[in-house]
């Protein structure tokens, strides 16, 4: 215990200390600065208390003093964890969010379309849409598609771009898909449900020109469209859709459609006969002699023609019929002249066979590959071919190699040649004519086979005169000079070909 030192003396009493609280920490915990001291406590009957009441109270606030320390250091330490604990939770929230999958949800006119991965799938899906709509915009759809973030709980759920697409246009009034529409010349002209309704409109509009053209002599072996129609299935505005018996009136009597027809034509032609040479050994002194005087015979020629719109394009012979047969001619020689004779009998070999009606022609056109040209001056002259062009004498260019391209025949003009006559310039059987009045290649040509492995050809013409299938005397006129084809002014082009080699035609003319 401490001493106490007062400038007074006084005497404690029992009943001081019975009514003295010494729990000096009370009044430090109320927070004042000292404790006052009382020198003198009255105690009345009315309040008189017990030490036990006293020590009851005071047990009592010491309690409660406690309860609001621990309140205080609780709210103190929620305090400095609140950060901690908001991070934690968005910690916690991002986790559970990664957790999740999104999409969008897509609606069209009100109507659920399902869930696709992003906006990209959507925008992919317009461009499908765009590019299949055949005869509307994109922009005149009825509506445009919505969406909005959710969750999806599979991902296999997900659109792709072309199911979305399909969902949106099943969704759309004024779409229709999967019908076909028939275009000319790149015009749309309608549509119908399925590509086999289109095809038999079409069908049936080719087959009723087969009689719009039929020829008096002979029949149509086919009828093509010159005009571009096609047919394309897709997707197309609902009311473009029409039935086939529109679809056939708008094709008819809306379009100006081009037709290109294939008529087989019959020709009355006459056949060449064949020469033959014998050797009779009693003769001499270069004796020959006709024994046995040959006969043209006659035949029915039957000629591809292919017109366009009633223009003749190009004929070329499918076959030759006897109707009767050429008469052979037969020459006597003597030996001495038998050297000269099989050049002759070489020169003048028809490729007619005596023993068969039928006579086909194995080479119509006139091949314009260089690959195979083996040019060669090398032959001898030769009288069998006159010049081809009565009235004009002038070569204006020539046989050969012009660089690295080879001029395979000789031009023929004289300045006034537009119109001028052609003439065979040997006797045979004429295979192709074509008339090809544009601005590329040969232009009307005309092809005769003259045996032996010989062709002449005769291009550039203005007008052609003979068929295929028809023989031609030497010098009988068989068309006009012109500047068709690649050409630069009124001019023949004329070839000759020996076993489809293009050799050059000054060393045989005369």
């Amino acid at each position: 215990m401490t001493d106490f030192e007062f400038d007074k003396e006084f005497e404690v009493t029992e009943e001081m200390l019975n009514n003295f609280s010494t729990d000096i920490s009370d009044y430090f915990d109320s927070g004042k600065e000292e404790p006052p001291v009382s020198y003198e406590y009255a105690v009345t009957e009315d309040d008189y208390k017990t030490i036990e009441d006293v020590r009851a109270e005071r047990a009592e606030r010491q309690r409660k003093r406690k309860i609001a320390r621990r309140k205080e250091r609780r709210s103190k330490l929620v305090n400095s964890l609140m950060p901690m604990t908001a991070m934690f939770l968005l910690v916690a929230t991002v986790s559970y969010l990664n957790s999740l999958q999104f999409g969008l949800a897509i609606t069209y006119k009100d109507q659920t379309l399902g869930m696709v991965e992003n906006a990209e799938v959507v925008e992919e899906a317009a461009s499908i849409i765009d590019s299949r709509i055949i005869n509307k915009s994109l922009d005149s759809l009825e509506d445009q598609p919505k969406y909005k973030v959710a969750v999806v709980s599979n991902t296999s759920d997900f659109k792709s771009s072309t199911e979305l697409s399909r969902s949106i246009i099943a969704n759309d009034s004024t779409l229709t898909d999967n019908i076909c529409g028939v275009f000319a010349d790149g015009d749309f002209v309608g549509a119908v449900t399925t590509e086999e309704e289109a095809q038999k409109v079409l069908d049936e509009i080719l087959a009723e020109q087969k009689d719009v053209f039929a020829p008096e002599n002979g029949k149509v072996e086919s009828v093509e469209f010159n005009s571009s129609v096609s047919l394309e299935t897709g997707v197309y505005s609902s009311d473009s859709i029409v039935s086939t018996d529109v679809l056939k009136d708008r094709l008819l009597n809306n379009i100006d459609l081009s037709y290109e027809v294939n008529i087989l034509e019959e020709k009355n032609v006459k056949l060449r006969y064949k020469t033959e040479y014998v050797v009779d050994e009693s003769k001499s002194d270069n004796y020959e002699q006709v024994t046995t005087k040959g006969q043209i015979g006659e035949g029915v020629a039957v000629n591809r023609v292919t017109y366009i719109d009633g223009v003749k394009i190009s004929e070329e012979n499918v076959s030759v019929k006897a109707t009767t047969k050429p008469v052979k001619e037969i020459i006597t020689i003597s030996p001495d002249n038998e050297n000269a004779i099989k050049t002759k009998a070489e020169d003048t070999e028809d490729k007619t066979s005596t023993d068969k009606d039928t006579v086909k022609d194995t080479d119509t056109e006139a091949s314009t590959n260089d690959n195979n040209v083996k040019p060669t001056n090398t032959e001898p002259k030769n009288s069998q071919f006159i010049w081809p062009a009565p009235t004009c004498g002038y070569i204006t260019n020539y046989f050969g190699y012009q660089g690295e391209k080879l001029h395979k025949g000789i031009d023929i003009s004289d300045g006034a040649a537009d119109g001028q006559p052609i003439a065979a310039a040997a006797s045979g059987y004429v295979t192709t004519t074509v008339f090809d009045y544009g601005t590329e290649n040969y232009g009307c040509y005309i092809i005769i086979d003259h045996g032996d492995g010989y062709q002449t050809l005769y291009a550039q013409c203005s007008d052609i005169y003979v068929a295929p299938g028809t023989y031609v005397e030497q010098g009988e006129i068989i068309g006009a000079i012109g500047s068709t084809g690649d050409s630069t002014g009124a001019h023949l082009h004329f070839e000759i070909r020996k076993n489809g080699e293009y050799v050059d035609p000054t060393i045989y003319l005369y």
